[in-house]
């Protein structure tokens, strides 16, 4: 009895620090626990891809456009990368571009870096898939 006592004693400070390490979020954010983690997945990081960004007051939420879409390994896809909650801070001062119907006139006035994540429980209410995006690195080019 005694043995059993001293032996559940030294297992459940072990077993605690098993699962508090398992629970930490992962600082690369592949885990996807800095963006929606309970309908988001990972899907790629990307490195400086020209970009513009689209917002307050001629949209309603923040958004940048790319010329390429993502994610690249799958088909459709879409050229709206929304930033995550926990990024919002990373875009504060910039000014949106205006955006219009014709892509050609579209100024890509921003460097964007950082990982993509596409939301895999929602049904698309279009046909392009719900993108997200943690921004590591946003810069002005012009």
């Amino acid at each position: 009895m005694r043995k059993q006592l001293l032996l559940s004693t030294l297992c459940i400070p072990l077993i605690i620090a098993l699962s508090c390490e398992k629970n930490r979020p992962d600082p690369e954010c592949r885990d996807v626990s800095c963006c929606y983690p309970e309908y988001n997945r990972y899907r790629e990081d990307i490195v400086d891809v020209a970009a513009c960004l689209t917002g307050p007051p001629q949209f309603a939420d923040w958004a940048f456009i790319v010329k390429k879409g993502y994610p690249t390994d799958r088909f459709p896809k879409s050229r709206h990368l929304h930033p995550c909650e926990t990024s919002l801070s990373k875009i504060e001062g910039f000014k949106a571009d205006l955006v219009t119907m014709d892509s050609s006139q579209m100024t890509y006035s921003y460097r964007i870096s950082g990982k993509v994540f596409e939301d895999t429980i929602h049904p698309n209410i279009v046909m392009y898939p719900g993108i997200y995006f943690s921004i590591d690195k946003v810069e002005k080019i012009n």
